[in-house]
Formats: C-alpha cells, structure tokens, sequence
C-alpha cells in the first residue's frame, strides 16, 4: 500500500472485503495530513521521505539543524537502514527504493560531519569547502544541463552531453589520483631533497625549471642553501598500471575538456544544422573518433607547454611516462629527444584527425549535401579553435599558476 487513493479504489472493486486494507484508510484519515477532517495525502506514510529529502536540502544550503534534532532523525532513519540491511523505501514497510536510500545515507553523512567536524591543519571546517563545492558543482552542471539549447535538443543528445559531463568531471578525480601516486613515489634524502634521476642537464630551481647549468642553489627543509649537482628535470612515473597511450587516449584526453565540449557545441548546434550524428553508424563514430584525436592532441600540446609547470605542482605529465625514459641515459639532451617524440606523436594524432575529418566531411556531403557542408564548416571551426589553444600551449604556458 502507501497511496490511500489507490487503496480506496481497490477496496471499492474487491468481492470480498479487506479488513487490513480499511485499517489503513482509517489511519490515514485520521493520523495523515488531514488530521480527521476527510482530507487524505496522495501517498501515506512517508516519514523516510519527507525527513531525508528536507533534511538534505537543508544541509546543501547550509541552514543549521539543531543537535537534538539531528540525534532524533539520525536515530530514527540508522535504525530503518539497519531494519532492512542497509535499503530503505519512502517510509517504514513500504518497497525499497534507490533514491530514499540514498538520501537517507546523505542524511546521516550530513549528521555526522555535523557531530563530528572535519577540520584540516589550520583548523577549518571542510565542511563547510565540500558545502561550497556541491553548491558550485550544481549551479555548473545546471547551467549547462538545462541550457535551453540543451533542453530542446533530441533526448540522445542531451542523454550522450550528460554523460560526457560525468566523465569530464570524474577524470579530474582520476588525475588527482595519478598526481598523488606520482608524487608519492618519490624517496626523500636525509637533507629532505627528492631524489632525482640524473638524465639530463635541465634542473629545477625551487620547482622552476631553468634548463641551465649543472650546480643550482636550493633551499632545504632547515632553510639553509646547498648545491645540488647535475639532476634530471624529468622523473619516470614508475608502475602506472596503464600504458601512455591508454592514459592520454582516456582519463588524460576526458581532463581537457574537448569531449563533453564537443558534445555541448553539438546541442547547440541542433536547433539550427540538427543532429547529424544520428544519420548513421559510420557518421557518429567518425565524429567521436575525430574528438579523440582533437583531445588527445591537445593534451600533448598541454603537456608540451606546461611541464616547468607540472614539475613545480607536482602534477603528472605526459612526459613522465616510462615510454619517454626508454632514452639512453647520461645524454644532455634527453628531456630535448623526450619533448620531440612527443611532439611527433602529437603530429601523428593531427595526421589521424584530418583523416577522420575528411571522410566524415565525404559521408556528409554524400547523405545531407548542403545541410552536411554547413554542419562540417562548424565542426571544423570548433577544431580549428581548441586546436589554436593547443597550439599556444606550446609557445606559452598560460595556465593559471595554483596557489599553494
């Protein structure tokens, strides 16, 4: 049961009659929001819904709960988990359901975090950060979610935009993981100075990288200066558990952006070129093979650029995968050779774009004609465009440096 109206209309048809089922009318006259007056709610009992959903709407907009109040609803919703191993419906007895239990475990996750205050080394509540990032990541996923080109663009669009919006944000989780692995890895010597490999003749000062001379001056932990000697500006990133091209083809080519914007520009392309992309096999995955490559040329391009950069914020880059280490050790010019097969590389991936442009421009032209130019010319425009920013990467890092 749980619906009165639902339950009245089976009791009006029975042939024989229910006598638990009148029990629950008469309950929910009396006890539901009509307090006896003949008013019924559409849907009674929903203790579990109507405590777990406001709750966690509150604690999103950082409305405080008293803690008399939080130990009443934790103790009630802990004990209805633990009743039925760990699902819960939208109120006592009624089917489990996915979304009640869900947010009846945020509700005691926001509970606990306000019982318990996660604090980090200078005594601020991380609360309140993850607080301001949900904020931030629901009016960012909003505003492109529920963009009105989105909204009126076919459901596959809009179903193929949300889950490369997922996948986008996900694989800054990912590197966030590679960056802490990659970091970790690294031994520290009694002076507390990372060991580095020692390769190449470009060294970094304090982080940044000169690309001169082989004694530098760095500062150690107890803040006096020594020399180091000769050591590698490039650091092996040692048991990745996947290869370079399976991490700058995934998780790195995902962190650039290009693919989830590829699918936005697409929503808004709809309205006025439609979607071509549903034409055919062959034109949708020509079109997703020319974004992989866009992406994955970017990221070099990125990587190329930025890696004075990524040494200094301890950030995972192309060029310290252990493809690029395969260089014969003790040769000056190692982070050079490494750079040019990178770069070489990432000519191969503009070879391959071009190639999957051109015969996606054929099959466009052969199945929509004048329709398949004009879409083509906006494709090209958005490549020509990501790859321009790309391509500055290269002359420029022009990142924002992270402050720490």
């Amino acid at each position: 049961m749980g619906s009165p109206s639902s339950t009245a209309a089976y009791l009006m048809h029975i042939s024989e009659w229910d006598d638990v089922a009148e029990e629950y009318l008469r309950d929910a006259l009396r006890d539901g929001s009509g307090h006896g007056c003949g008013g019924v709610p559409s849907a009674w009992p929903s203790s579990i819904f109507e405590l777990s959903w406001a709750i966690t709407a509150l604690a999103e907009s950082s409305i405080p709960i008293s803690d008399e109040e939080c130990s009443t609803i934790g103790r009630f919703l802990g004990t209805m988990l633990q009743l039925r191993n760990g699902t819960v419906g939208f109120a006592p007895g009624s089917l489990v359901d996915a979304d009640d239990t869900a947010k009846s475990k945020n509700t005691l996750s926001d509970g606990d975090r306000k019982g318990h205050t996660d604090t980090d080394d200078n005594g601020n509540d991380r609360s309140l950060e993850l607080g301001q990032m949900r904020s931030v990541l629901g009016r960012y996923t909003g505003h492109i979610l529920q963009h009105a080109s989105v909204t009126s663009s076919p459901r596959d669009m809009q179903v193929r935009l949300a889950r490369e919006l997922e996948t986008f944000l996900l694989a800054h989780i990912d590197h966030a993981e590679d960056n802490y692995r990659f970091t970790n890895q690294e031994k520290k010597n009694s002076s507390g100075l990372p060991t580095y490999y020692a390769d190449t003749t470009c060294i970094s000062h304090n982080g940044i990288h000169d690309g001169k001379g082989d004694v530098n001056w760095v500062d150690n932990c107890a803040g006096s200066r020594q020399t180091t000697a000769r050591t590698s500006y490039l650091k092996q990133y040692q048991n990745p558990a996947r290869t370079f091209y399976n991490w700058v083809r995934s998780t790195s080519a995902d962190h650039t952006s290009c693919p989830f914007s590829f699918a936005f520009f697409h929503c808004l392309l709809s309205a006025t070129h439609g979607d071509v992309t549903g034409r055919g096999a062959k034109i949708a995955y020509l079109v997703e093979d020319a974004c992989r490559h866009l992406a994955s040329l970017c990221r070099m391009y990125n990587d190329h650029g930025s890696l004075a950069r990524d040494v200094d914020e301890l950030n995972l880059n192309s060029l310290n995968f252990p493809e690029f280490h395969n260089i014969v050790r003790g040769r000056d010019e190692g982070e050079e050779e490494a750079k040019a097969q990178l770069m070489s590389i990432a000519e191969y991936e503009r070879c391959s774009l071009e190639v999957a442009l051109d015969e996606l421009d054929s099959e466009l032209v052969r199945s929509d004609g004048q329709k398949g130019i004009k879409w083509m010319g906006a494709i090209r425009l958005f490549v020509k465009v990501t790859d321009l920013y790309g391509q500055i990467y290269v002359v420029k890092d022009i990142a924002t440096k992270r402050q720490r």
